[in-house]
């Protein structure tokens, strides 16, 4: 692994008292180095569901590994472009094995048919001191930033000007592109938690005025029970965005949220998870047990994120009655060390320093080859 961008992971395979033969269909992304561009780097999770979602969720992790070195320039010069064009890529795909299917070139149930199968995905590309998020779905990416000197001195809780999802240059519009910033204290820092992505559920305000315009329905199918986007299909998904799941289309939307990150020296370390952490775990819990080990000082990042993915079955094994666990996942990328003065003993990695770069527009084409 590249020295500077330390990583680490872990997953766990699900499981359904009813059904023991369960597969964990969830998937990772890490890649420390890109190989045409190695000062840069990818990281992300993928939550497949439905008979097919363990194989669209490895493929597509696979394609995103492979594709990201390739045109150079365009990873260069548009990051964000470069991310939307690989997942309209595996897309197209998906939608390819769909039309063998119909017109009986594959057979039905093929492993990458992706009717009533899909998967999530949330990937982060670190490039010249951004990180470009790509999310489709409800895994999730966060950030955690030590807390700015000036803004210790005075108390305040200042705008964090962090990510922003507009096109062109310039400063992050804080109004309408921040995204959800919390803050806590752990062994004696003062430290800020940010949302890399928001999760696309059927319930959130603007996902579901978009289900219901264009014909579908947003209903749960029971007490207690999680609200799904329902059309013609007869079934419901509990995420209004993946990949594939065509059979609910236009209700379920395969368009990735693209996100802008500005690395700063204050940020240490960023977390991809699947929903099966984040389920009964909350973005500064999570980040509170990392800072609290000794992960960031040792680079015991796969020891780090075992332990997240052990609590979060702990979670789960309480809140089900040990029924059900779903599948739970969890990548690690260490971004910068903890400063000498507030990680004490703990021993000193080099700092990572981050440069700014331009910012990307939305992807108009098909990735290729340069």
């Amino acid at each position: 692994k590249q020295p500077g961008v330390r990583c680490g992971s872990h997953s766990i395979q699900g499981y359904i008292r009813s059904d023991p033969s369960k597969v964990n269909q969830d998937s990772r992304v890490e890649l420390p180095s890109i190989p045409s561009e190695p000062s840069a780097s990818i990281f992300g999770v993928l939550d497949g569901h439905g008979a097919n979602g363990h194989s669209i969720s490895q493929h597509i992790a696979k394609y995103i590994v492979d594709s990201v070195g390739k045109q150079r320039q365009r990873l260069r010069r548009t990051p964000q472009k470069h991310l939307g064009c690989i997942i309209d890529d595996v897309v197209a795909q998906l939608r390819s094995v769909q039309a063998a299917v119909r017109n009986g070139v594959a057979r039905k149930g093929t492993e990458l048919e992706a009717s009533h199968s899909g998967t999530t995905a949330v990937v982060s590309l670190k490039l010249r001191g951004r990180l470009h998020t790509a999310n489709v779905g409800d895994s999730r990416a966060i950030i955690c930033r030590l807390k700015k000197e000036e803004q210790r001195d005075s108390g305040a809780d200042a705008d964090i000007d962090a990510v922003s999802s507009k096109e062109g240059g310039g400063k992050p519009d804080k109004h309408t592109s921040r995204m959800k910033v919390e803050r806590m204290r752990a062994q004696g820092m003062d430290l800020e938690v940010i949302a890399l992505s928001k999760d696309h559920k059927p319930d959130d305000p603007k996902e579901k005025k978009r289900i219901l315009k264009a014909g579908g329905r947003v209903m749960a199918l029971g007490p207690k029970q999680p609200m799904r986007v329902f059309g013609a299909a007869g079934f419901g998904l509990a995420v209004s965005r993946s990949l594939g799941d065509f059979a609910l289309h236009p209700f379920v939307s395969n368009e990735p949220d693209i996100t802008e990150h500005v690395l700063q020296r204050e940020d240490l370390f960023a977390v991809w998870a699947s929903d099966g952490v984040w389920e009964y775990m909350g973005n500064l819990e999570v980040a509170r047990m990392i800072v609290e080990s000794d992960a960031l000082a040792t680079g015991g990042l796969d020891a780090a994120a075992r332990m997240v993915c052990n609590r979060a079955r702990e979670m789960w094994k309480a809140q089900t009655d040990g029924a059900y666990q779903d599948d739970i996942t969890c990548v690690i990328a260490q971004l910068n060390d903890v400063p000498e003065e507030a990680a004490g003993d703990r021993a000193s990695i080099q700092r990572t320093r981050s440069v700014s770069d331009g910012v990307a527009s939305t992807c108009t084409e098909i990735l290729g080859t340069e």
